[in-house]
């Protein structure tokens, strides 16, 4: 296995852990990402396409395309994230959770895949110009 590999099974991993913590507390009421349809929606996209990526190693193109489009759902994932961490905060007995922090760990995870995976593709290029 790459590191791209690693890296992509790392961010689905985070993503899946996001499930099993609270993103924030909001007047007493735990909130999870499957407590809004497009934190449901997102999560799932952004869970489920680096996973399939990791089990492509030799389709460089195809990681790289849809690892920087699952990096703007990710970015799109933190916005809703921050929308809600941002209204639990406002709330006098509102808290963040463990689960806020989980996207953009999946995000650092998905960037570092982009990045193996771009230099994975400059070290074939830099072999076939040797031969």
């Amino acid at each position: 296995m790459r590191k791209q590999g690693l890296f992509f099974i790392l961010a689905a991993v985070a993503v899946g852990l996001m499930f099993a913590f609270e993103i924030a507390q909001i007047s007493g009421v735990k909130f999870f990402p499957h407590h809004a349809w497009e934190l449901l929606l997102l999560a799932i996209i952004s869970g489920l396409v680096p996973l399939v990526l990791a089990f492509l190693p030799s389709r460089r193109n195809i990681q790289l395309r849809f690892g920087a489009a699952v990096s703007a759902v990710m970015l799109g994932f933190i916005g809703f994230v921050v929308y809600y961490v941002i209204k639990a905060l406002n709330l006098p007995e509102g808290a963040v959770g463990f689960g806020a922090v989980m996207p953009l760990l999946a995000l650092i995870f998905n960037i570092l895949a982009i990045r193996a995976v771009i230099s994975d593709m400059k070290i074939i290029r830099d072999s076939n110009r040797l031969r």
